[in-house]
């Protein structure tokens, strides 16, 4: 065999190597950023009444057939460009989500630019510990992990 073929074939596996990595990364943190997101549970709402914070139920009734999980369908995965708007529906335990944004990242995934945004309105909320579940957030938590995620991926 040729230097020049061998060195080829080391080229070739090693841009399949990057490639491998950057989705499994991409994939990580998106998991990471799905499965630390509050879903929205009646039962663990307070509402303030009086000036005291009380049990939400004793004051108001949850919305009608209100099933949590709209937040975590929300995240949005954008290669080269962020997503907007908002999506409809719910995903409480995030496998749709992660589904989607796991065939939405392309093959040659080494090189290119990944966003991971939430567009609702209390997004910002959530991040900053509006929920009892995620009282330190998600991104944060996410963006202190990455190093960790990314030796993990390494292995």
């Amino acid at each position: 065999m040729s230097f020049e073929v061998e060195l080829n074939g080391f080229v070739n596996r090693t841009i399949e190597r990057q490639n491998l990595i950057v989705r499994k990364i991409v994939l990580n943190i998106d998991r990471s950023l799905v499965k630390k997101s509050p879903v929205g549970n009646p039962d663990l709402w307070v509402a303030l009444r009086n000036g005291r914070y009380v049990d939400y139920l004793s004051v108001y009734n949850s919305p009608a057939g209100y099933t949590g999980g709209h937040f975590r369908a929300n995240w949005q995965l954008g290669v080269g460009n962020a997503p907007d708007g908002i999506i409809e529906g719910i995903d409480a335990t995030g496998a749709a989500t992660i589904g989607l944004h796991t065939a939405l990242i392309p093959q040659a995934a080494a090189g290119k630019i990944y966003y991971l945004v939430n567009n609702v309105p209390y997004a910002e909320r959530l991040e900053n510990g509006w929920s009892t579940q995620a009282p330190n957030g998600m991104v944060g938590l996410t963006v202190m992990e990455f190093n960790a995620i990314v030796a993990e991926t390494m292995l």
